[in-house]
Formats: structure tokens, sequence, C-alpha cells
């Protein structure tokens, strides 16, 4: 859906709230004066969500005349961010470029993934941006949330940096936001009041001692300057001791607070419990209500040119091919004559006998042994290779090892990131190719990723 016909007047955002533990909703009207919080709402049973938003709304969620968007909110610690950077192009090409780049780098088949993106940079040759990658299945989940009405998906992070900037003092200049939760720590770079990129880490409070040793790690991930601002939220005495112990490590800290005059401009009298405890519902909220595509929606994603400009690119493409086959077909027809006069003469070294053989029997037998080795796997070296790459921070359950099939492993760990870094490790191995992450869940009650993954090693797997 690269464009939307529709102009809604009313969004709702939904999002969950680990900290409360429940749906928490927030509706947004635009008006002839402004846009305002119309107001919240909050469920346990996801069944209800869709129910809830109509109260909100005021309206039924299939009424064509009062059309109502409801914008849901995809974990940011299920989501991965990735840096990539393509050619000054625009439109199809443009499109073209990102999918081949989001294949290179999401660690996922693409059938099982859902992307978006976001140009952040552009000089006179490149353009860089970060793609935004999630598994599909769960963003099938979040359609379920109010079927046939959800028209925006977005990263929770997304409308937590929105609502940093419509209701809390913020900045225009760049700045981290980094938000507290039950079991992970949200960071955001922002600039411009806008999204970048963004991470997540495991953490279970209340000791912010592991965090504090973490974080130089996911600065470095998100290439964060060391003069870049901090704005902490979530939990209170965590981030207060976070906030403390940062600005005691030099850094420039703030916590997160209410703006007065952007709470009352959205109409509201004062925050409620639901702006301070999950700010990024109503984020969401305005954050789908703006013109332009917000940052990083799975179902919005940026616009591209018309068809024209296709059928325009078809033809280009095609001139280029011709020459470029004229081209090789001359470079061919000069080798191939300089190549047989080159072979005559090898022909003629191999076959002369030289103490009772040939060269011809030596690089038989040579290529034999390569054949052998080939075939020969191994498994010693690959566990190795596995036990390095893994450390101490994945499980191995199962270990398939068949020849002729892709090695297959079964894992689990404690976070998605772990999970990216180790299939990063793997693809970066010699004799390793073909990584592939297969539907990795998260078992709440553990704390676990539970994940399957298969590559090819070396010929054996062929």
């Amino acid at each position: 859906m690269n464009g939307e016909a529709k102009q809604y007047l009313k969004t709702i955002g939904v999002s969950w709230c680990d900290r409360m533990q429940r749906w928490i909703l927030a509706g947004v009207q635009k008006t002839a004066t402004g846009t305002r919080i119309l107001g919240f709402a909050s469920v346990s049973d996801e069944m209800a969500v869709a129910s809830e938003a109509e109260k909100l709304a005021q309206t039924q969620l299939g009424d064509e005349q009062n059309p109502v968007m409801i914008a849901a909110a995809a974990d940011t610690a299920q989501v991965g961010f990735y840096p990539f950077a393509v050619p000054l192009v625009e439109g199809p090409k443009l499109e073209v470029f990102i999918s081949a780049q989001a294949e290179a780098v999401i660690p996922m088949p693409l059938t099982q993934a859902a992307f978006t993106w976001r140009i952040v940079q552009q000089d006179s040759a490149v353009q860089r941006g970060f793609l935004c990658a999630v598994r599909r299945s769960y963003v099938q989940e979040l359609m379920g949330l109010a079927v046939g009405r959800v028209g925006s998906i977005l990263p929770d992070v997304t409308g937590l940096a929105r609502a940093w900037a419509a209701m809390f003092e913020s900045t225009s200049q760049p700045a981290l936001l980094i938000q507290l939760r039950r079991h992970h720590c949200i960071l955001a770079l922002c600039e411009q009041e806008k999204l970048i990129r963004a991470a997540a880490a495991d953490w279970d409070g209340p000791s912010i001692t592991t965090l504090l040793r973490d974080l130089p790690s996911l600065l470095e991930t998100l290439q964060v300057s060391s003069s870049i601002p901090f704005y902490i939220t979530g939990l209170e005495s965590e981030a207060k001791a976070l906030c403390e112990a940062l600005t005691n490590a030099g850094k420039t800290t703030f916590l997160w607070r209410i703006s007065e005059n952007k709470i009352h401009a959205l109409g509201l009298t004062t925050a409620p419990a639901e702006v301070l405890d999950c700010p990024q519902a109503a984020g969401l909220a305005l954050a789908a209500m703006d013109g332009e595509s917000p940052e990083f929606d799975f179902i919005r994603r940026p616009k591209t040119q018309t068809d024209a400009v296709v059928a325009w690119d078809k033809k280009a493409l095609i001139r280029s091919l011709s020459i470029a086959a004229a081209v090789l077909f001359l470079f061919l027809a000069v080798s191939y004559r300089t190549a047989q006069k080159e072979i005559r003469a090898i022909q003629q070294a191999l076959t002369a006998a030289h103490q009772d053989t040939t060269g011809e029997k030596i690089i038989a037998r040579q290529q034999m042994r390569e054949r052998i080795a080939k075939a020969r796997p191994d498994v010693q070296e690959l566990l190795t290779t596995l036990n390095t790459c893994a450390g101490n921070d994945i499980l191995v359950d199962s270990f398939n090892f068949k020849k002729g099939q892709p090695v297959r492993i079964v894992a689990k760990t404690g976070s998605f990131e772990r999970v990216y870094a180790f299939q990063k490790k793997l693809q970066e191995c010699s004799g390793i190719s073909g990584v592939k992450l297969i539907s990795p869940t998260m078992d709440e009650k553990k704390k676990q990723v539970q994940f399957t993954m298969t590559f090819a090693y070396r010929n054996f797997s062929r």
C-alpha cells in the first residue's frame, strides 16, 4: 500500500504496555483548529481492542463516511534496524535496490519478513538510510487486533519518538531516547525529533549494573556520538538511577519532562497516567495522523513513482544490455583465437611421457585427491566454528549433519539480538554459506528465544 486514498480524521494508537500489562489505546482527532487527543482506554484482552477503539472514536470502524485508522505497535524488541547505502535513484529503481539490500542484510528469508525503510542522508552519488524488519507472522498477528481495520503498523519506538516530540520537552538536535521497561531497555536515536534507528536490550531491573555494562556496545551499534544528550524515561526509580550514573560518567542526561504548553495544545489539561506509563500509544496515533507516511510504517511504505517511469527505465535497460552484449561478443571472438593457440601448446606438453607418466595422469591424480578431500567433512572444524560463534550466549539443543543436506541446528538464547549476532558471525565464517534463520520465537515464561538455523557447509551440503 504505497498510497493512502482515504483522509483519516481520527486515528487510534494501540500498544502493549508491559508496565501495566495491558493494551493501551489512544485516540486522536484532526479538527479545524488542530490535532486533539480524544482520550485513552486500556484492555487486558486483545479481543476487546476493536470494540474499545470504536468507543474512543465514537463511531463504527467500518463507517466509510467517518473512516478511522488503527495504528498498531510492533514491539521494538522484535524489530531489527539495518543500515544500507544505495545509488542516488528514485521511484521503482530505488525500491529494487533497497529490496536487494534487504535480501542481503535481513537475517531471515524475505518471504518470512516484512520490511520498510527511511532515507536519512543523501549526497551527490549515494543515499543512506535504515531498513526496519520484523517477522511477517508477527505483522499478521497485529493485523488481527482489528481485522480489516489496521491501517498502520509501526515499531512502538516510532510512537515513543513522536510522543516525546509532541508532549514532552524535546530538542531538534540529535538525541538518544532511552525507555526502561520491565524486561527491555529501548534506545532510539533521533534527529529533528524524528526516529533514525533503534535497538532493544534485555534488562531486568531494578539494578542498572548490567545495563551500564552493555550500554557502550549498544551506543557503538547505534553510532551514537559521545556528545549527544540522553533523554531517559520509564520505571521511575531506575530511570533516575540511570540518569545519575550517566551524569557521573560525563554524559549530558535528562529525565523526560511533560511540556504543559504541548499538552494544552493537544486539548489536555494534565498528562494522564497513560501518557506517562505508555507514551508510545498516543505517539502512534499522532504519527499515523501525519500527512506523510510516518517513520518505518510496515503497511504505508514510502511512495514510488508512476508506471511511466518504470517503462522508461526498462527501455534504457534494454539499450544498455544490447551495447554490453556487442562489446562482449567482440571480446570473446578475439580471446577465442588466442586461447586456441595456447591450448594446443599445453596439450602437447601434457601428453609427453616422462618416467612412465604424463602430465595428464599427474593432474588426474591430483583432481581425484581434491575430490576426496572435498567429499570428506571436517566435523571437528565445524563444531569448533559453531562453538566460537555461539560463545556463552547460545545453547545448541540439537545438531543435524547429513551429506547432501544443509546443516540444521536448534538452539536458544536470551534475546533476538543475540540470535541475529550469531547468524552474522556464521555468515562471515569461511566454508559456511546460505545461513537462514527459521521462526525465532520468544518464550515469555523462560525469557528465551528458541530458533532454528540452517546453512551450507563447504561442498558437503550440496
